[in-house]
């Protein structure tokens, strides 16, 4: 049957073009490569993780547990996802009630049955632990870097359904349970991720400034490692961050500078040498002016 030429044309996916478009902006930052673990949990255990540059998440299957992190403790019950596009510090457990042992050395305990990682009697929840890797997903503008995705969201309970199913190590199909993490993570940061702040190039720079804050003194080495003049960088700095650089580039430096003091490691005066202030003076003034309280070694 001919096509009447006055209908109107939409996506063959039925959803408008700006979506389509987030979407395929968005595919080159969802990470390639993956490694899942399952595991049978009792109801005593509890562990610590540290900050690293990976990302990953981790999946209730059955049961429950307690997330502490960023100063928040949450529960998380099955079918919701603990979703961390860089991984911070936190800890885990059966009960509200947490530990410092390093969670690799709680699982170290751990021994297979079916393909599941059994942790002593087992039997109270079942949780897949999901790696994507060191760097799989830069630090997108607006993106908290941990989200819990609830059970009952609309928008990724059929993905999430699919991919309880297919990470059982018993029964699931790996190259299947690949195509949903990957569809899992473009959805969340589709939901998420504002179109304007997807300029690439200025994420990789930022990103290279995060991991390494002090070879970045000032805001003409950000323009510099983008290829930019000054004036071109920070117009589109601010149409991608809505701030100016130096702005964004003195609150990096203040924290880099408060996570070397919280150490205990390195004085005031070593700090402000290393990340290259003149003076300990100037170092002060602009970490309280940043911070809001004095620097201080603990």
């Amino acid at each position: 049957m001919a096509s009447d030429p006055r209908s109107k044309q939409v996506p063959s996916s039925g959803r408008p073009a700006k979506n389509a478009d987030l979407d395929a902006r968005l595919r080159p930052l969802v990470p390639d490569g993956w490694a899942s673990a399952a595991y049978e949990l009792d109801d005593a255990w509890a562990g610590a993780a540290e900050a690293c540059g990976g990302s990953g998440f981790y999946l209730i299957d059955t049961g429950r547990m307690w997330l502490e992190a960023e100063g928040e403790t949450t529960e998380v019950v099955a079918g919701d996802v603990v979703m961390m596009s860089r991984v911070v510090a936190h800890r885990v457990s059966s009960r509200p009630r947490f530990s410092n042992v390093h969670l690799d050395d709680v699982m170290a305990h751990t021994r297979d049955v079916n393909g599941w990682r059994r942790l002593r009697e087992g039997g109270s929840s079942r949780m897949h632990a999901v790696g994507l890797g060191r760097g799989a997903i830069p630090r997108l503008p607006g993106v908290r870097p941990l989200l819990v995705v609830r059970r009952d969201d609309r928008r990724t309970r059929t993905i999430v359904d699919a991919l309880r199913l297919e990470l059982d190590p018993s029964h699931g199909t790996p190259a299947v349970a690949e195509a949903l993490v990957r569809a899992l993570w473009l959805k969340v940061l589709t939901d998420q991720v504002d179109a304007r702040q997807l300029d690439i190039d200025l994420l990789q720079v930022t990103e290279a400034a995060l991991d390494d804050v002090e070879a970045f003194p000032h805001a003409g080495r950000l323009a510099e490692a983008a290829g930019l003049s000054r004036s071109r960088f920070s117009e589109r700095f601010r149409a991608c961050y809505g701030e100016p650089p130096a702005r964004w580039l003195r609150r990096a430096r203040m924290k880099r500078a408060h996570e070397l003091l919280s150490t205990g490691a390195w004085s005031v005066a070593q700090v402000a040498e290393r990340l290259g202030f003149a003076s300990e003076s100037a170092f002060r003034k602009s970490f309280k002016r940043v911070m809001g309280h004095p620097a201080r070694a603990t």
